[in-house]
């Protein structure tokens, strides 16, 4: 048996700085005798004392949690957010559970001369609140990447006051905003638009022995409003990706070859291609020879291949070959006029356009020393109560222009109470990271369905 502690987590509740409450937590992993895991979670003042448990978890050697009590000491705001497995605190308590659970493993492991097992891992992860699903090998760097990211968090950053959180819809899927009102959902087809809290991907090594940053983005944050509307006209999407020229002439190859050599064996690597280049040039013809040597004489003078061009009208096969250079990110453009047909339909216009203004805006640190990314935004176009089998779908995207006309028709005019006749707004969605094959997935049934 073993146990460890993790370091103190700050969890911020609340949408503005006046009603922001700042609450600390600690969490305590314990090995069982029997192969299980024990996570106990406390509540704490800012250094980690006054410790006053809010919830003990405990999971069986076959990875099944066979306890989950929520203590009487919880409030009942910690009850409702250790029950939603996207709340802040139940986020932090996963990545405290896992540094404190990979420590205590490891110290069990240590003690019985073994390792930390894939088995001890997923174990440690379900207690924390995860699916045990991406438990990983042991990261032979021993970097903590959670460790890395909370050096430049901006988490403890509060708001500048007047910064909302909250729009219409936010936790109502059947509320929210729409045009027209009588959108008849259950008969219509309609594109849905949730504004949801942005999750910044973090900064750290990929996880286990994987190399660069963190693989995929975080699920994004909750609904913080919705708006929904009949889908547009000419409604498309563009897939692509970018390709471009590349050259390689035969002396830029066999360089390249000289420096794998002596990145992989150094200088008997360096010798040994060294010699296979001069054999291969002094076996080919006094032709080629010759072209070689006007080469370098036009690279010693910055005239290039003008030598070998003037004297024999050739230049070296630069082997030209279009070649993928990387993917592209999705923009998507959605045109909407609106005229009201009552005061209730006009008012439903207004909000609209407010809350895709001001969910679009920078947020303001209270500090106003930074700027945070505006609020991003999830789009789904459904039929029957579901995804449109038969249009694409959307990755999480950034709203990044709204142009507003508001005199559509080329005439300024208002009803009685100022509001304008009409409305006409044009939205330039683009989604955050690009799409990739596996996002089709790979179905033993090929589907009948667009996907992305």
């Amino acid at each position: 048996m073993a146990s460890a502690t993790s370091s103190v987590s700050m969890v911020s509740r609340g949408t503005s700085v006046r009603n922001r409450v700042k609450s600390y937590y600690k969490t305590e992993v314990i090995t069982l005798a029997n192969g299980g895991t024990q996570r106990t979670t406390y509540r704490t003042d800012k250094k980690g004392n006054n410790a006053v448990q809010i919830q003990q978890v405990v999971v069986d050697v076959n990875n099944t949690i066979t306890s989950n009590e929520i203590s009487s000491n919880a409030s009942k705001v910690e009850v409702r957010d250790l029950n939603n497995p996207d709340s802040r605190l139940r986020i932090a308590i996963k990545d405290q559970t896992k540094s404190a659970g990979n420590v205590a493993r490891k110290n069990d492991a240590d003690a019985a001369g073994g390792g930390l097992t894939d088995v001890g891992r997923k174990n440690v992860e379900i207690a924390g609140g995860g699916s045990g699903n991406t438990a990983n090998a042991e990261d032979s760097t021993n970097v903590d990447s959670s460790a890395v990211a909370e050096l430049i968090t901006l988490e403890n950053e509060d708001m500048k006051e007047g910064t909302r959180n909250r729009f219409p819809g936010a936790g109502n899927p059947a509320g929210g905003l729409r045009y027209p009102l009588d959108l008849a959902e259950q008969t219509q087809d309609f594109l849905r638009i949730e504004m949801v809290e942005y999750q910044p991907r973090g900064f750290g090594p990929g996880e286990g022995t994987a190399l660069g940053l963190t693989a995929d983005r975080p699920t994004p944050g909750p609904t913080i409003g919705r708006i929904t509307l009949p889908i547009a006209a000419g409604i498309k999407d563009v897939n692509a990706v970018e390709f471009g020229n590349g050259n390689m002439n035969v002396l830029e190859a066999e360089s390249a070859f000289l420096a794998l050599n002596i990145i992989d064996k150094g200088a008997e690597g360096f010798m040994s291609a060294a010699e296979g280049i001069s054999g291969r040039i002094q076996t080919n013809n006094q032709s080629i020879q010759n072209a070689l040597t006007a080469f370098f004489a036009g690279a010693a003078t910055g005239t290039g291949q003008q030598v070998l061009q003037r004297a024999a009208g050739a230049v070296f096969n630069p082997n030209l070959e279009l070649l993928f250079k990387g993917p592209s990110l999705r923009p998507f453009n959605f045109t909407y006029k609106m005229s009201a047909r009552s005061k209730e339909e006009g008012d439903q216009i207004i909000q609209i356009i407010r809350m895709l203004k001001q969910g679009m805006a920078p947020r303001r640190t209270a500090s106003n020393l930074f700027l945070k990314t505006p609020h991003t935004f999830r789009l789904r176009y459904i039929q029957n109560g579901a995804d449109h089998k038969f249009l694409n779908k959307f990755k999480e995207c950034a709203l990044q222009s709204l142009q507003v006309e508001y005199a559509p028709e080329g005439t300024y005019a208002t009803f009685s109470d100022g509001k304008m006749v009409s409305y006409q707004i044009s939205m330039t969605f683009q989604e955050l990271e690009p799409v990739f094959n596996d996002d089709y997935k790979d179905d033993s049934v090929f589907p009948t369905e667009i996907g992305f």
